[in-house]
């Protein structure tokens, strides 16, 4: 694996490896909300203590938008039909009229992008009811989506599957 432009996470901060130093550490510059690491200054991290989440394949390695380490995803509700012997059921199943507002009346995913061999590609995770509330709070504290697929929903992001 080609380490340099390698995109890292370390502690739900973004950031991008721009080149390899002793010792199995690579120097980062990491995306701090609104501003990168002044190219003076960049952190030093042993190979072990940062996750890799893609690939960068232009130049400069900066080759994500700003927006991208703020991403907090999108929270979609779904149905699913069903064909049974005697017609089509939809699941989840509810007693009355579907409730545009009841989390119970729905399936749930959260939806990202990851950028991937040097374009974006579209991830969905299947968010259990019960923590929806979390991921809608999460989004409104403008939580990235690393924090939230892998704190909240306890689901690993799989860059290469």
């Amino acid at each position: 694996m080609e380490i340099i432009g390698q995109i890292v996470t370390k502690n739900n901060v973004i950031g991008t490896v721009v080149r390899e130093a002793e010792n199995n550490s690579v120097d980062v510059n990491w995306w701090w909300s609104t501003e990168w690491t002044d190219a003076d200054h960049l952190e030093r991290e042993y190979l072990k203590d940062i996750k890799f989440i893609g690939c960068c394949d232009q130049k400069p390695f900066l080759c994500f938008p700003p927006a991208y380490s703020r991403q907090v995803g999108t929270l979609y509700k779904f149905t699913i039909f069903r064909e049974v012997q005697k017609g089509t059921i939809e699941y989840p199943k509810v007693d009355s009229d579907r409730d545009i507002n009841n989390i119970n009346h729905w399936y749930w995913g959260l939806n990202i992008k990851i950028f991937r061999k040097g374009k974006w590609v579209s991830r969905s995770y299947g968010v259990k009811r019960n923590l929806v509330q979390e991921v809608r709070r999460a989004q409104e504290c403008n939580k990235n989506y690393l924090y939230i697929v892998e704190q909240i929903l306890g689901k690993k992001i799989h860059i290469n599957a």
